[in-house]
């Protein structure tokens, strides 16, 4: 018998035997398989060796799922995708692979080859559409289905023109109150006919607009709120989201506020007597003859209710008994916003004067927002003294003085009459060193709680009567438009125009309306009803 070895042919012939030639099951395996990798390998532009397209039946058909010509919007993605169903004999095709075609200038498919489902339907999307006309063309085999398309210009972004940043008052119509905003389509072209609507926080003039040829549209801001802040403009295209904002910004008028009451003071005393430090504020400043007091015009209601932006029937004080009532914890007065806010407060007092229990009730004082309590002897120099100091550039940024010294004089010699007189006098010089020294960035105002010598007679106030009632109110300092005279001025209007000129909006407690026109703007519509 020959051996396996002698089978294999001589050694060394180089030679292998037929039977050596021929590989073993697992030789042969490996090999398929290197055929395979090479195959795939030698795909042009190594993509996946592409499968056999099942085969398409005569006869298959393909019908749209809806025949309409397609409208919508550039910019984006179509609303729905293009359908087809492949059909044969009214059977359902599955599997088959359906071609799509679009013109380039028109966008791009999701997919150019889709696959039928179970029912026979394939889809694509398009995507990045462009503004144009043309179609979509589906082919199977032989069958070809058309879907029209026209697809518009449509607005892109709405771009506004920046303002020049300059920076306006509260409730003012800003220094650029013109807004210029210019809409492009998706390819960056003008769009004219567009409506566009401008808002922001405060009022507007003109709100909404039609852009020209070259895109652009005009609105126009009227005043602002009332709030010092930074206000954002928005042009916005109905139904589009917001892409493009501009602010606004407003500023207080003044950093610090000083408040000085003077007790018994009618209006008619700035007409009868030589008053030169009141005369110059209201030269200098803007005045109100005749504001209107609150009713009952007693001391403690009125200051209370000046504080408080609000009257006697919600701080329940109607004599001139000071005491704390809980209906003072409802309140928000003037001085106690400012508290909030983070600012210091003080206020100086005469140790004579209906206000003197304030240093006694704390509750009471810590209800209307004074921080810091000074008393003064029974006169007025004495209490200017006293506030001096605060003037400092360290000290509280709100200040208020009560000068109790033609009250007490017209109680006890009578309004009218000549110790009165002399106080009323004494009080205006004294009230020259406190604006002598008032920091530039303050606002003060000089107001009557009430007048004197009224329907009870030349030693008492209270009444309805215009001698009690009418009182002067003066504003002066930072920001005030010189020489203006206010008219239809109540004592309620004082702390929300006060608010302001540090920049705040009013309470929605507070009744009264902010004069804007002591600062050369239009009043304000009012926070709540006006007086009776």
């Amino acid at each position: 018998m020959m051996s396996d070895t002698a089978k294999s042919g001589p050694i060394g012939s180089g030679a292998p035997s037929a039977a050596a030639s021929r590989p073993s099951g697992r030789a042969l395996g490996r090999t398929v398989a290197l055929v395979a990798l090479v195959m795939i390998a030698g795909c042009s532009d190594g993509a996946s060796p592409t499968l056999p397209e099942p085969d398409v039946p005569d006869g298959a058909t393909l019908e749209l799922a809806t025949s309409s010509e397609f409208v919508f919007e550039a910019g984006s993605t179509a609303p729905e995708p293009i359908r087809v169903r492949a059909t044969v004999d009214g059977r359902a095709l599955t599997g088959v692979r359906v071609r799509f075609e679009l013109p380039s200038h028109l966008g791009r498919l999701s997919q150019t080859t889709a696959p039928t489902d179970s029912d026979g339907w394939a889809e694509t999307w398009i995507l990045d559409a462009r503004p144009g006309t043309g179609s979509v063309v589906a082919t199977l085999g032989e069958a070809r289905a058309i879907r029209d398309l026209r697809i518009l210009r449509a607005p892109g972004s709405v771009e506004i023109e920046p303002a020049a940043g300059r920076v306006g008052r509260p409730g003012f119509t800003p220094p650029d109150s013109i807004v210029r905003a210019r809409v492009l389509d998706t390819e960056g072209r003008p769009m004219p006919e567009e409506p566009v609507f401008f808002a922001w926080a405060g009022e507007e003039r003109v709100g909404v607009d039609t852009t020209d040829a070259d895109g652009w549209a005009v609105g126009t801001l009227g005043p602002s709120p009332l709030e010092a802040g930074e206000w954002p403009v928005f042009a916005l295209l109905p139904g589009r989201p917001i892409n493009d904002v501009d602010p606004r910004v407003t500023a207080a008028v003044a950093r610090r506020l000083v408040v000085v009451a003077i007790d018994g003071l009618p209006a008619e005393a700035l007409e009868s007597l030589p008053l030169p430090t009141l005369d110059r504020l209201a030269t200098e400043g803007a005045v109100a003859l005749r504001m209107r007091s609150i009713e009952p015009t007693l001391s403690v209601p009125a200051n209370l209710s000046m504080l408080a932006g609000e009257g006697p029937e919600s701080h329940q004080l109607f004599s001139e008994e000071l005491e704390f009532t809980p209906e003072m914890n409802r309140l928000d007065p003037l001085f106690r916003v400012g508290l909030r806010r983070g600012l210091s407060t003080a206020a100086v007092l005469s140790d004579a004067g209906h206000l003197a229990r304030f240093d006694d009730i704390l509750e009471c004082r810590l209800a209307f927002g004074f921080d810091r309590l000074l008393s003064a002897v029974p006169e007025s120099g004495a209490v200017v003294d006293s506030a001096l100091p605060l003037l400092s550039d360290d000290g509280p940024e709100m200040i208020y003085l009560h000068l109790s010294d033609p009250d007490v004089a017209g109680h006890a010699e009578g309004w009218g009459s000549d110790a009165w007189r002399d106080a009323v006098t004494r009080t205006d010089a004294e009230l020259a060193r406190l604006v002598a020294a008032l920091p530039p960035d303050a606002v003060l105002a000089v107001h009557a709680a009430h007048g004197g010598g009224g329907a009870f007679g030349r030693f008492q106030h209270g009444s309805t009567a215009p001698a009690d009632v009418e009182v002067p109110l003066l504003l002066y300092g930072a920001g005030v438009a010189a020489g203006t005279v206010l008219e239809d001025v109540d004592l309620l209007d004082l702390a929300p125009t006060l608010a302001w000129t540090l920049g705040w909006a009013p309470s929605e407690r507070w009744r009264g309306a902010v004069l804007l026109d002591g600062f050369g703007g239009t009043r304000a519509r009012e926070s709540g009803p006006k007086i009776p």
